[in-house]
């Protein structure tokens, strides 16, 4: 299959204009030295070139969390609780809106005639998401009552407009990161979470510390990333064809509606049990927690999405079933001293994230439930790789959609009884059990993950071991041991980072007949391309 433009890989020889499959399939002619860059090159490029787009993924989530001190002591609880309710509201928005669309871009992409068509699925979407997004707008106040916020439907309003230029954002995102286009990427995320953020600052400033000084800010700022993405990509309108194709892209994405929204009711959904039940004060307080536990989950989440590209882009489904695996199981060897670390931080991130008026101290069991929900989620996010490369997306959906009953059903049985932990606890026994169910939906042992029940028990013992560092005491012998935890468990994870990294050189094999020499260059950072360097002898 020819490129459609000049390959981006960094796997590829720069002076051959083909892309990473054709060069890797292209037998070697008499004479010609052939660079092979080792059996488990797509792997470090995973946790080497892609991290750069985990990055502009994790940094919207990072510049909220440091935020997060901010907005607490310019605004009051109540306001600061319209602000946390009004967010997760317009995630289930920004769902409905973007149709899944940006996996189904990506899954289009590296096929035949797949950049025009692209660009082509961009424009229709867009025409449809601000249709939806006026709709939405127009009909806030009559909808506002249902979700909880009659009090302020003006916070719906901008909810619906932040949601659509979010949805626009996204679906570009997908199309810049399938082309491999990390400047252009990382100029929309920057605009999208730093701008934004920068202008809901200066307004609550400059105009009064409301909720609704700071989500206009949001808004301003986001549809301004939106018109920037759009720039960067230029949708193409190129008459009818253009919906034909849409709508066989949609026959994909839109299996991935239920499932994304299922999705959220697992990870937001409590919040409207809490919202109705303990009031917008305990809303917040919920929400810093969250923020606080959820660092992990929020890693992994962008680390899922930076990797589907490639994973849609493996065509060989041996190589894409040992690599899947290769990739769980490294990736565990990261998050597992990870959870610990941020565990033992807790009561300090507490401390950083909240005035005394929140009443942190009260908040470290809290969030320590909420720390190791990373590993099952992992175990998910493995899982829906393998079913989403089959194209099953909706036994995905379907297995998402039970559990998340289920979340909803356990916090409202939880929370009255048990307060914000019942909602924790919910939360991380429903993504046990989709972890559980979404394996039994792989259904080859070639695809499921290797050790599974072996895992299963290491990841109980690391939640164990979270809930263990709640019981340390305070004083000058406790904070003494969380920083001697702290840092071991640091020093774990960048070993584990620099193993994945370190580069790998094996000797050239000598040529037998009739065969040309290959020299096989193996290393982990795609950023340092030694193909470079080399040239074909004549």
């Amino acid at each position: 299959m020819k490129s459609q433009r000049r390959s981006r890989s960094p796997q590829a020889v720069p002076s051959v204009d083909v892309d990473e499959q054709e060069f890797f399939s292209k037998p070697a002619e008499a004479g010609e030295v052939v660079v092979s860059f080792g059996e488990e090159s797509p792997l470090h490029h995973m946790f080497g070139r892609d991290f750069f787009y985990v990055f502009g993924g994790v940094l919207p989530l990072a510049l909220s969390a440091l935020i997060l001190p901010v907005l607490t002591r310019l605004m009051g609880p109540k306001q600061f609780g319209i602000v946390s309710f009004a967010v997760a509201i317009s995630s289930v928005l920004f769902i409905l809106l973007s149709f899944g669309m940006q996996t189904g871009i990506q899954r289009e992409y590296p096929r035949r005639g797949g950049v025009k068509r692209s660009r082509e699925i961009v424009a229709v979407s867009t025409v449809f998401i601000l249709l939806l997004t006026i709709a939405l707008t127009l009909t806030a106040n009559a909808w506002a009552g249902l979700v909880k916020a009659g009090e302020f439907p003006w916070a719906m309003k901008l909810m619906a407009e932040w949601s659509g230029a979010a949805a626009i954002a996204l679906i570009c995102l997908g199309f810049l990161r399938s082309a491999d286009r990390l400047a252009a990427y990382l100029v929309v995320v920057l605009t999208q979470s730093v701008g934004a953020q920068a202008i809901g600052v200066v307004l609550i400033l400059s105009r009064g510390h409301t909720a609704k000084n700071y989500l206009i800010g949001l808004v301003v700022g986001q549809f301004i990333a939106a018109a920037i993405a759009l720039i960067l990509v230029r949708p193409s309108l190129s008459g009818l064809a253009m919906f034909i194709r849409f709508g066989g892209v949609l026959t994909f994405s839109l299996p991935l509606v239920p499932l994304l929204l299922s999705n959220f009711v697992l990870w937001s959904g409590d919040r409207i049990i809490v919202q109705r039940d303990l009031g917008s004060t305990s809303q917040a307080r919920y929400a810093i927690a969250y923020a606080i536990g959820a660092m992990a989950i929020n890693l992994t989440s962008q680390l899922n999405q930076a990797w589907m590209p490639r994973v849609f882009a493996m065509s060989d489904l041996a190589e894409r079933r040992r690599i899947l695996a290769q990739i769980q199981k490294q990736l565990l060897g990261l998050l597992v001293p990870t959870v610990i670390g941020v565990s033992l931080a807790v009561p300090l991130l507490l401390a950083i994230a909240a005035p005394p008026s929140y009443h942190p101290e009260s908040l470290v069991f809290l969030t320590v439930l909420i720390v190791p929900t990373a590993l099952p989620y992992s175990v998910v996010l493995a899982n829906t790789r393998t079913l989403l490369a089959h194209g099953k997306s909706a036994r995905l959906a379907g297995a998402t959609l039970v559990c998340a009953a289920v979340n909803i059903a356990l916090n409202i049985v939880l929370v009255p009884r048990m307060g914000l932990k019942g909602s924790a606890l919910a939360t991380l026994l429903s993504y046990a059990a989709l972890a559980w169910a979404s394996s039994l939906l792989v259904r080859t042992d070639e695809d499921r993950l290797p050790h599974r029940v072996r895992a299963e028990i290491v990841q109980w013992c690391v939640v164990g071991a979270c809930l263990a560092t709640a019981a340390i005491p305070h004083g000058p012998f406790g904070i003494a041991g969380r920083t001697l935890g702290f840092c071991a468990a640091a020093a774990v994870v960048v070993m584990q980072a620099a193993r994945f990294r370190r580069p790998r050189v094996s000797h050239p094999r000598p040529a037998e007949s009739g065969e040309a020499s290959v020299g096989k260059y193996q290393w982990a950072d795609p950023l340092r391309n030694v193909a470079s360097k080399i040239r074909p002898k004549p």
